[in-house]
């Protein structure tokens, strides 16, 4: 049987506590990991010049990037349905 994973968690949550953004987004990270949060306004890349690099960034969160793009990450944004 396979462990329950933090993003079907996170649905399930938000599902009891009623509360929704307008987008969910999942990040599949190489490792086989996976970060899934919410965001009213998306998520793009933005180029850090000092780490020289591209990062994951949405501006609902705008002090600190959500993480660092690596090759062969896949981004998925999911609009929500509207309650």
């Amino acid at each position: 049987m396979n462990e329950p994973s933090v993003g079907e968690a996170n649905k399930l949550l938000r599902v009891l506590t009623g509360e929704r953004m307008k987008y969910t987004v999942r990040i599949h990270r190489v490792d086989g990991s996976i970060l899934e949060f919410q965001s009213d306004k998306g998520v793009s890349l933005h180029w850090c010049p000092e780490a020289r690099s591209l990062w994951i960034q949405t501006s609902d969160y705008p002090t600190s990037p959500i993480c660092r793009y690596e090759d062969h990450m896949v981004i998925l944004a999911e609009e929500n349905p509207k309650p």
